[in-house]
């Protein structure tokens, strides 16, 4: 009985490059891609967190000012809303503009003091020190009655 030697080839074939290309093609440029999507998603989601905090901290700030009676009455008899426009410094994200609001609600019956708190925190990308519809941001809102 004769052997025959069979010769295996060590390297790919043709073949196998085709098919490895075609892999990498359907599978892996795709998941790059989504991988560069969720990276954009978590750094909207994380500038969206920070503005939210920040909003908080400004209602909470100011809910602890309007415990003391002379504030709140001076705050509340006032004709006009109080705005103060700020500038934030997040430790953990860009400079953010903010607008905080507080004014009488004239919509309760006489005999109620409420006021309303509105805080506006956004992404001033254009340093015009005005918030533009395109420009990200969060709101925020309470009211609080008098102590």
């Amino acid at each position: 009985m004769i052997r025959r030697r069979r010769n295996h080839r060590r390297g790919a074939t043709l073949i196998d490059v085709a098919a490895g290309s075609m892999l990498l093609a359907v599978v892996l440029i795709p998941s790059v891609k989504m991988l560069q999507q969720n990276e954009s998603l978590h750094r909207r989601s994380s500038l969206r967190e920070t503005m939210l905090h920040e909003a908080e901290q400004l209602l909470e700030q100011t809910k602890i000012r309007l415990t003391d009676p002379s504030v709140f009455d001076s705050t509340f008899r006032r004709s006009r809303p109080v705005v103060q426009n700020l500038s934030l410094t997040a430790t953990d994200g860009p400079p953010l503009r903010a607008t905080l609001t507080t004014a009488a609600d004239t919509t309760l019956p006489a005999g109620m003091e409420v006021i309303t708190i509105d805080a506006l925190v956004w992404r001033d990308v254009n340093n015009n020190r005005r918030y533009d519809i395109d420009e990200p941001a969060e709101s925020l809102r309470t009211q609080r009655a008098a102590p």
